[in-house]
């Protein structure tokens, strides 16, 4: 109810961010789990999940209904500007220089690219979510051996069909992971979980 008013402006909001500047504190913000409840309605598909839905399973589609909260009465227009908010205090923090690193506790490989996408409209350029979600997170948990593809390094890798660093979108059209060294077909694991190809539904 009270998301909007806390804007990068204030006094008591610049020094939270300034705090956490100094402290080094890195945040995984999870913004869309707060999308998913202050933004949707209990009928909904969860934000994010559109795409993939109509291909998932049955039994799997009954859970993927948002768990929106429900919207007290009169406090409509606050619930409305509350994931704004966020957003524009996300992209404060990532211009004060506080150590965001991409995370969710959704769907397992479709929420986290989603979150991706709200980092870049929240004003995060591209390159820079992708520098976050890769290089940066492996520098915080001290894996300083990969997160980037150079000579000497290991590295975890993904095949988009499309450019993320110009659509961040295209993040969502994973064609081929190397993972540990070994190549898996994105299209035969989701048959192999009952979702149907891309471009069914």
């Amino acid at each position: 109810a009270h998301a909007r008013e806390f804007t990068p402006e204030r006094p008591e909001v610049r020094e939270f961010i300034a705090y956490l500047r100094q402290h080094h504190t890195v945040l995984d913000p999870t913004v869309n789990l707060f999308e998913a409840l202050f933004s949707g309605t209990t009928n909904a598909v969860t934000p994010g999940l559109e795409a993939v839905f109509p291909r998932l399973p049955p039994q799997v589609r009954r859970r993927m209904l948002s768990r929106a909260l429900p919207v007290p009465p009169g406090e409509e227009a606050a619930w409305r500007a509350a994931f704004p908010a966020m957003l524009q205090l996300l992209e404060a923090l990532y211009t004060a220089g506080v150590t965001i690193i991409p995370g969710t506790d959704s769907m397992p490989g479709y929420e986290l690219h989603h979150e991706l996408e709200l980092y870049v409209r929240a004003g995060i350029p591209a390159p820079e979510v992708l520098r976050l979600a890769t290089l940066t997170s492996a520098q915080v948990v001290g894996a300083s051996d990969r997160g980037v593809i150079v000579p000497g390094k290991l590295a975890d890798l993904i095949l988009v069909n499309g450019d993320p660093s110009v659509r961040i979108a295209d993040i969502e059209r994973v064609d081929v992971v190397m993972k540990g060294g070994r190549l898996y077909d994105s299209a035969r694991i989701e048959q192999g979980l009952g979702i149907l190809p891309r471009g069914s539904s």
